[in-house]
């Protein structure tokens, strides 16, 4: 018996298998048309103050849009009136009161005005947290989101969405614990961690400005910013003073 057409069919067929099954594993690869990953949606319905965060990269597009000019002129010139500027137009776009610039500085511990806010260290989340006037219970929820999110190596699209997705988690198990007595701060400081993480990957109104050795650094100040604030001054707060850390910790070397 003929064995050849039986091995060729065989052939064909396991070459076949194997090219269908990398095709699924790879198409794009295996077909030369790969597109770039693409951002996702940084929205989540489920948090009741997602839109401190959505508020928060507007407020960014904002500044850029209105001011890019004058704080670069005035970062040159000096740092210190370039912190008051920014913090004065946050606090107009989020029609917050200004002086809570003031009372984060406060809760921050700065020295005075000889320290600046640039200079602060916001990617230390366990010092700020401990500076937080909220509860142990919620303090403690939040450092380990923050501990299981920043574990994530961010600077890339894909990144940004695990971080996203990362967050989203967190979120779901906080509104779980119905019985944390400050969770509503944590909800605030999870979602403007979640909208800045998209804001400065480039997504929405934005264009990528965080570099990735200091994307910690940048997107934990917003979060800081908008904790502190909703803290001291409630939604509009929570904007004025998220949006005026992210820009002043951006503009770092």
């Amino acid at each position: 018996m003929n064995k050849q057409p039986f091995l060729t069919l065989a052939a064909a067929a396991l070459l076949s298998f194997t090219f269908s099954s990398c095709e699924k594993e790879r198409p794009c690869e295996l077909l030369g048309n790969c597109d770039e990953v693409q951002l996702i949606n940084p929205a989540n319905a489920e948090n009741p103050f997602d839109e401190i965060g959505a508020l928060h990269n507007e407020g960014l597009a904002f500044l850029h849009n209105n001011y890019r000019a004058d704080i670069d002129a005035l970062n040159a010139a000096s740092p210190a009136e370039a912190e008051y500027f920014v913090f004065d137009r946050s606090a107009e776009f989020a029609n917050s009161n200004p002086d809570l610039r003031h009372h984060l500085r406060e809760t921050l511990r700065l020295n005075g005005n000889s320290q600046l806010l640039r200079d602060y260290n916001f990617a230390d989340y366990d010092k700020w947290l401990n500076l937080l006037d909220i509860d142990s219970e919620t303090r403690q929820a939040l450092r380990n989101s923050l501990a299981i999110v920043t574990r994530i190596e961010p600077g890339s699209a894909e990144a940004t969405n695990k971080i996203i997705r990362a967050i989203v988690e967190q979120e779901r198990l906080l509104l779980a614990q119905d019985n944390l007595p400050d969770r509503d701060v944590a909800l605030v400081c999870l979602a403007v961690l979640r909208h800045s993480n998209h804001y400065w990957t480039g997504g929405g109104n934005s264009e990528p400005a965080a570099t990735k050795a200091k994307w910690w650094q940048v997107v934990l100040a917003d979060c800081a910013g908008g904790a502190v604030g909703f803290a001291l001054g409630g939604p509009a707060g929570g904007v004025g003073l998220g949006v005026g850390c992210s820009e002043i910790v951006s503009k770092l070397d």
